[in-house]
């Protein structure tokens, strides 16, 4: 994978809404699909803290060949790496240094739009690992109202943290202003019932 500036293409990422114009159509929900390079066990849902090394490489190879439509994946590549969510959250910044942020991030998007996903980000956001996809799902989670107070109070830090703010104030752009003034709590514009 190709290194590029991520800063401008972050922002382009999470500039398009979680429940933006992709359909909600795919893969089962990921409780429910085959775990990359085990056996399916319905019964148990792997998570991020449980992801392997192999899985991790097997997964940077299958990025690397997924099929793409303009600057995002395409929606047979978001189908194919939907069970691979838990280890996208698993990376850390170490197991991806030396590539480029963003296929992962553009996975990410292609992973949000879907409501299976968000409620799996939801109830796995601290594992996720490395810090910049864990600030882009916090981003993307909000912005779609699938949240859980963790993600808020996760939300409340990263304005507090002037990188932090910074990118998060690229990401929302002229929204930027609403969403600090939003009251992060009781949340009661939020759909958190249904994600529990």
């Amino acid at each position: 994978m190709k290194r590029v500036a991520w800063r401008p293409t972050f922002v382009i990422l999470l500039a398009v809404s979680c429940s933006a114009a992709r359909p909600q159509t795919g893969p089962q929900p990921v409780a429910q699909t085959q775990t990359p390079g085990k056996e399916a066990d319905p019964g148990k849902l792997q998570t991020p803290s449980q992801v392997s090394d192999e899985q991790k490489k097997q997964f940077i190879r299958m990025l690397k060949t997924l099929p793409h439509e303009g600057e995002f994946f395409s929606e047979a590549a978001i189908d194919k790496a939907g069970p691979y969510l838990p280890v996208l959250l698993a990376f850390t910044e170490k197991d991806i240094e030396k590539y480029d942020i963003y296929p992962f991030a553009a996975m990410s998007r292609g992973l949000c739009d879907r409501q299976e996903h968000r409620v799996y980000a939801v109830r796995y956001f601290a594992e996720i690992r490395h810090p910049l996809i864990q600030l882009m799902w916090a981003a993307m989670l909000f912005d779609g109202d699938a949240v859980s107070p963790e993600i808020v109070r996760f939300l409340e830090g990263a304005l507090k943290s002037e990188q932090q703010a910074k990118m998060l104030s690229e990401t929302f752009g002229p929204e930027f202003e609403h969403f600090q003034a939003v009251p992060f709590s009781p949340f009661p514009f939020l759909k958190l019932s249904s994600l529990c």
